[in-house]
């Protein structure tokens, strides 16, 4: 009995102890210069996104505080879902996307991929869910994009959408 009584009180303590975990949205947008008159083919090592997510810090966004969180409370990251998206009729100037985590002194890693379908305005890329931990800790981490396809027609705003999974100690 005295066991059981134990392990209850141990049971009551531990919920009690902020495990669990929490999400993290990011959703940033940038525009992609058009060219009406000779829209041409590229491929792009470094496409162009938006500052907010080239270089910025998951511990520092408002629902870490709102947890009462601190980056060594930290056991996991992962990426969970990236969607893009644009205002315009469709994806159709991006053939293949990838998208990569960096952060200082860690290597660039493979975090999302997909081939675009035609006529698709919208779009979920698949994800790798490699642990991001040790670079979204880092003082600052940023995403890099490689894609290739042809230069839009017209200028068009290119929305990225991720979510990112906390599991705290």
């Amino acid at each position: 009995m005295r066991l059981a009584s134990s392990l209850v009180v141990l049971g009551l303590a531990l919920s009690g102890c902020g495990l669990g975990s929490f999400d993290i949205p990011v959703e940033e947008g940038t525009t992609i210069p058009g060219n009406s008159v000779n829209p041409a083919p590229w491929v792009s090592e470094d496409l162009e996104l938006p500052e907010e997510l080239t270089s910025f810090s998951l511990s520092d966004r408002k629902e870490f505080k709102e947890q009462g969180v601190k980056p060594s409370d930290v056991s996991s990251i992962k990426l969970t879902s990236l969607k893009l998206w644009t205002d315009q009729d469709d994806l159709d100037f991006i053939d293949r996307i990838e998208l990569y985590v960096v952060a200082d002194g860690l290597p660039k890693v493979l975090i999302a991929h997909g081939t675009i379908p035609r006529g698709k305005s919208q779009v979920r890329l698949e994800t790798t869910r490699v642990e991001l931990k040790e670079y979204a800790t880092a003082r600052v981490m940023g995403l890099l994009a490689s894609a290739d396809g042809s230069q839009p027609d017209r200028d068009t705003k290119f929305v990225v959408r991720a979510n990112f999974r906390v599991e705290v100690f």
